[in-house]
């Protein structure tokens, strides 16, 4: 069994623009590839999901990189190398075409 991570669309007014922004980041995220970036692995339409559907990701043991190192080590030289990570995984998004902002990058 593969767990894995639904983001709903959280809205009760229908409208085009969160439609289109929707369609927007699920045709983006779909198209990137990179290993510090997590995969879109699919979206899924229909009542039990909103309005506008839900993305589908791996699901992410650890809730953030605090409690990732928490659990992994104190070593300096294992926080480098997640801050070297997450900084790849930035450049890699700022960097496509089009730029894609992570807008809930959490510590």
């Amino acid at each position: 069994m593969v767990q894995v991570a639904v983001k709903i669309i959280n809205t009760m007014v229908s409208s085009k623009k969160t439609f289109r922004k929707f369609r927007r980041e699920s045709t983006i995220w779909a198209k990137l590839q990179h290993p510090n970036v997590l995969p879109l692995l699919g979206v899924c339409l229909g009542d039990d999901f909103g309005l506008y559907g839900a993305l589908v990701s791996p699901w992410c043991t650890h809730v953030n990189s605090s409690d990732y190192l928490a659990k992994l080590s104190n070593k300096p030289e294992d926080r480098i190398r997640l801050l070297i990570e997450v900084a790849r995984g930035e450049h890699y998004l700022h960097t496509h075409k089009p730029i894609v902002i992570h807008g809930d990058l959490k510590p």
